[in-house]
């Protein structure tokens, strides 16, 4: 009896000493459970942190991005608005240039200074950039460099005799400079303008006054008055013929055809669309000497207001410099405006 009790003890003794030993080991599991958990929140917490870093970072930078593109806008704009103030106030300076009688063509830019051009494809008065939506920097040093190389050939081809001494010098303040340089126009989304001139007539005077009369006999006489001393002709008697150069057919169509030929030139000029047009327009120029003449030569006098126009897309362009023997092709798509 006394054995079965003692046994009996001791095995309880076993049962409560193993409840501790597990009720410790459970305390000591759940101690590392609650520790793990408070480095798993640290780590969220330290995560959190890191991701709103991140996010104020991003939104510095894309701060930082705005504000640069809004300065290059800026400068763009700045620069385009200068190209087209110049303009602009060179075609006033003509306009009272003409207003005033006798002044030459390339003084009528008020305000300037005559000046060599330091580097052949350096912005100059004589060109005007307005870009497109694609415009980059790049692309205008590209158009400006191209449609500089384009104006010399252009004034080899119009005006190959009067390349020398002084007429080569840049009138500094306006965009159209001197009688005998090409100046040169960049639209962004339409193409390029190229404008020259010449010393000869373009058209028929006849066919001038033609065009230019009005069809109404009732025409507003106080208006014809107007216009007439604007172009400095004598209000109250028939206006003398201008004594200037006279009208040569031969001499127009030959200069056409060698535009025409010089055109395959403008393929090299880098970004322009191939429906994009590249646009020469040369005016006549003739000085306002008005001085009587023979009544039978009065069909053959001069009127300084003839313009001639040639233009052709990229496209024709580009098919008549890979094919210089289809000129009579290329001469059917150039459109050709005299008026």
């Amino acid at each position: 009896m006394t054995s079965l009790i003692r046994f009996s003890t001791l095995v309880l003794l076993g049962l409560f000493s193993g409840f501790a030993v597990a009720q410790n080991d459970m305390s000591e599991l759940a101690q590392e459970m609650a520790e793990a958990q408070a480095e798993i929140m640290e780590a969220q917490q330290e995560a959190l942190d890191a991701a709103r870093e991140a996010q104020q970072a991003a939104m510095e930078a894309q701060a930082e991005a705005q504000q640069a593109a809004r300065e290059t806008q800026g400068n763009a704009l700045a620069e385009q608005g200068q190209a087209i103030g110049l303009a602009a106030g060179k075609m006033a300076g003509d306009l009272v240039g003409s207003i005033r009688g006798k002044m030459p063509h390339y003084m009528g830019g008020m305000g300037g200074g005559w000046a060599a051009s330091s580097s052949p494809f350096a912005d100059n008065p004589s060109s005007l950039i307005i870009p497109g939506q694609k415009t980059t920097s790049e692309t205008i040093r590209q158009i400006r460099e191209d449609m500089r190389v384009m104006s010399q050939i252009w004034d080899d081809t119009v005006n190959p005799d009067a390349q020398q001494g002084w007429f080569t010098m840049h009138f500094v303040g306006g965009l159209f400079n001197t009688n005998t340089m090409t100046s040169q126009i960049f639209i962004g989304d339409y193409g390029v303008i190229f404008l020259q001139n010449v010393d000869f007539p373009l058209m028929p005077t006849n066919q001038i006054e033609a065009e230019a009369q009005p069809k109404d006999p009732a025409a507003d006489e106080v208006w014809q008055k107007t216009k007439k001393k604007l172009q400095g002709q004598p209000v109250d008697e028939p206006p003398y013929p201008n004594q200037g150069e006279a009208y040569d057919a031969d001499k127009v169509e030959a200069l056409k055809e060698k535009c025409i030929k010089a055109f395959r030139h403008a393929a090299n000029i880098r970004n322009l669309e191939t429906q994009q047009w590249v646009v020469l327009v040369i005016r006549c120029t003739t000085q306002d000497d008005i001085m009587p003449v023979e009544e039978e030569n009065a069909e053959t006098s001069t009127d300084n207001a003839s313009t001639l126009m040639l233009r052709a897309v990229k496209k024709d362009i580009d098919a008549f410099a890979k094919n210089p023997d289809n000129l009579e092709q290329f001469r059917k798509a150039v459109q050709i405006l005299t008026y």
